[in-house]
């Protein structure tokens, strides 16, 4: 059966969306929403899913890390500096780890939001890489400026290849 879809970038300043559709596999950069305020990002958001009527929305989010150690390094072996930039590495890559479970987290509770809101079937895409493949793209098609929406075609467009 055919549905029409909503993808979501959510990001702590912007939002960017997307509308699609699994007869054609196809999906467009739609609009930015800003973040904040909260009453004007919903209402933005209601106007989009009034007019699109998606069966479903998906919603990017980033993979987490499953083992904080994984970051870290075998520093038992490492001589004197070697060490001291191991260890500033692990922690550079822990406090990064913790930013993508911050960030994972936001996005899953928007996504929690989402269907409370709009009673609707909300799946969570993997978003790795779709920032700097958007930015690709628009340099491609010679544009600069906000990638958020096509980073939401680009969400969709996985997603869409997966079901």
């Amino acid at each position: 059966m055919p549905q029409t879809l909503l993808g979501f970038d959510f990001g702590r300043l912007r939002i960017g969306v997307a509308a699609g559709n699994t007869v054609t596999r196809t999906a467009e950069a739609l609009a930015i929403v800003d973040a904040e305020p909260l009453a004007q990002r919903w209402k933005a958001i209601a106007a989009l899913v009034e007019q699109w009527r998606p069966d479903v929305l998906v919603v990017g989010r980033p993979a987490v890390p499953e083992d904080d150690d994984a970051a870290g390094t075998d520093d038992a072996q490492a001589p004197g500096a070697a060490r001291e930039g191991s260890a500033r590495q692990g922690a550079g890559a822990a406090r990064s780890a913790s930013n993508v479970r911050e960030t994972a987290a936001r996005c899953e509770r928007f996504a929690r939001q989402l269907s409370g809101r709009f009673r609707l079937p909300v799946e969570l895409v993997d978003e790795s890489g779709s920032s700097l493949e958007a930015e690709a793209v628009l340099a491609a098609r010679g544009r600069r400026g906000a990638d958020d929406a096509e980073a939401a075609a680009i969400i969709l467009r996985q997603y869409l290849s997966h079901c």
